[in-house]
Order: C-alpha cells, then sequence, then structure tokens
C-alpha cells in the first residue's frame, strides 16, 4: 500500500492522499492495510452529490485492467459475485468500476478533491493520453 495512506494523520474523504480509491481491507487478508470502505460511509455528503452524472462518468471510465469479481466480495454485505472486476480510470484518478454500486447502494463517498475534479470536468470524461496511462498511479 502507499507510504501516503500509513501516514500518522487518519484518511478521510477531506486528506485522502491518493490518485486511487476503492480497494479495502474488506477484500481479505491481502488488503489488511488498506482503510475499511465503512469508514467512508457518507449519505450526508452523497445526498449533495449529482448522483446521475457522478456514476455515469465513474461507469465510463477506461478500462486499464480486468479480474475476477469473486475476488472482491461486496465489502458492505461480504457477498461474493461471479463476473469480471475492471480498473477504471479517467487518465488521473483510477478506481474499481464497483464504485459506483456502493456510491447508490451504501452512500459510500468519494475524497472531496475527487468530486471537485469531476465536477469541474462538467461530469465529461477527458480523451486519454498514453502518456496519462504509463503515469497512472495504481493501489500498492
Amino acid at each position: 500500500m502507499d507510504n501516503a495512506l500509513a501516514s500518522e494523520a487518519p484518511l478521510s474523504l477531506q486528506n485522502w492522499p491518493s490518485a486511487w480509491y476503492g480497494y479495502w481491507q474488506e477484500y481479505g487478508p491481502d488488503y489488511a492495510t488498506y482503510p475499511s470502505a465503512q469508514q467512508f460511509v457518507d449519505p450526508g455528503r452523497t445526498s449533495q452529490y449529482n448522483l446521475v452524472e457522478l456514476t455515469r462518468y465513474l461507469r465510463s471510465g477506461y478500462v486499464v485492467a480486468a479480474t475476477s469479481r469473486i475476488n472482491f466480495p461486496c465489502p458492505f454485505t461480504g457477498e461474493k459475485t461471479p463476473g469480471s472486476l475492471c480498473a477504471l480510470t479517467d487518465g488521473k484518478l483510477f478506481w474499481l468500476a464497483d464504485l459506483p454500486e456502493y456510491i447508490e447502494r451504501f452512500n459510500l463517498a468519494i475524497p472531496d478533491a475527487w468530486y471537485a475534479a469531476i465536477q469541474a470536468n462538467n461530469f465529461q470524461l477527458p480523451l486519454l493520453t498514453e502518456t496519462q496511462l504509463e503515469e497512472l498511479e495504481y493501489p500498492s
């Protein structure tokens, strides 16, 4: 995991240090050092989102990787489902394809800087460059 996530200050939506989001300790022992999805549930914050546009944006990200969804149980229910799970990007931010579902169903909030950046783009996915792909920050 990022050294930034191992910092002394508790992680919050205001100080999220990474360009990736959506990997949770609920995924199992290999993710024990990641934060819990539960600490980012915020119905007050998500009620202020332009939910239709935000989730459309997140669902339309560029696919950069795919894996089996069974390895990533829902962090809220523990349910394992078959199928694939894609990692998506807009060229700067990096997330898993189930993020919009968790925002809608469980009021999982995204980092404030993320929402501001997406909103500043008028919820329009920018064109992706090869350089951006090469420089993406992946969870470690």
